[in-house]
């Protein structure tokens, strides 16, 4: 893998490119080296269901109606008994965390059962704000919405204040607060305090790719903002003075 982070060491003075360089190489460093996990949308469902619900689905594929309705009455049959096993499992778990006074794992389980696996979306309906009627129709509730944005949104200019503007003009650099360029040290620092398991920007690069791999990673990102700090330019557009 340190082979892979190899090209970093040599980046393009073009910030763009630099970018791109580095994102490039993050995310196929991590396609190469670590499995990719989806999360299941019914993690009640145990292995036997799960291959109930394959048969089901290939039995659907090939047009049989009767052994797709065999399997599929059996499935819910099993669906229906996992789900009442991961609820008394929540609740246990609950318990025990009471008795243990671990209250996280308490609230932990309230968010899960509060998650009704068996709800579905439904539409709330849409009121006129002035008299409170229902919307009729889909033209309706787009006006309304319209009506609400360009009322909550839309505000009259502010009326200059002179003591703002002196005080902005009078202004002088604080002694306290740098003004060099980022450092190697800052960037690490940076890249430690990120909190794993929350998603990829538009990137796509997730905090634990950057803290698994922070030598190069830091190193490369640093020399990025680095150009970015010299040049002043960011997608070429000047973004300091």
């Amino acid at each position: 893998m340190a082979n892979s982070f190899g090209i970093l060491d040599s980046l393009l003075e073009d910030v763009e490119a630099c970018w791109d360089t580095i994102r490039t190489i993050i995310l196929d460093v991590a396609r190469d080296t670590l499995p990719t996990v989806t999360k299941p949308n019914r993690p009640w469902l145990t292995t036997d269901t799960l291959s109930v619900l394959q048969k089901k689905r290939e039995a659907r594929l090939r047009r049989s109606t009767d052994e797709w309705r065999r399997y599929n009455g059996l499935f819910k049959a099993k669906a229906e008994a996992d789900l009442e096993d991961y609820y008394c499992r929540l609740a246990d778990e609950a318990e025990a965390g009471l008795r243990q006074n671990n209250l996280r794992c308490v609230f932990r389980t309230i968010r899960q059962i509060g998650k009704n696996p068996t709800s579905s979306n439904t539409n709330v309906p849409v009121h006129h704000g002035d008299d409170g009627r229902p919307c009729n129709s889909l033209d309706e509730e787009l006006e309304c919405w319209r009506s609400h944005y360009d009322t909550a949104l839309n505000h009259a200019p502010a009326s200059p204040c002179p003591d703002l503007d002196s005080a902005a003009s009078n202004a002088t650099p604080d002694a306290k607060i740098s003004d060099d360029g980022p450092t190697l040290g800052e960037v690490r620092r940076a890249i430690q305090k990120l909190k794993n398991a929350r998603a990829g920007g538009p990137d796509g690069i997730q905090p634990e790719l950057l803290e698994y791999a922070e030598i190069p990673t830091s190193t490369a990102l640093h020399d990025l903002f680095a150009q970015v700090w010299r040049t002043g330019l960011l997608n070429g557009v000047k973004v300091s003075s």
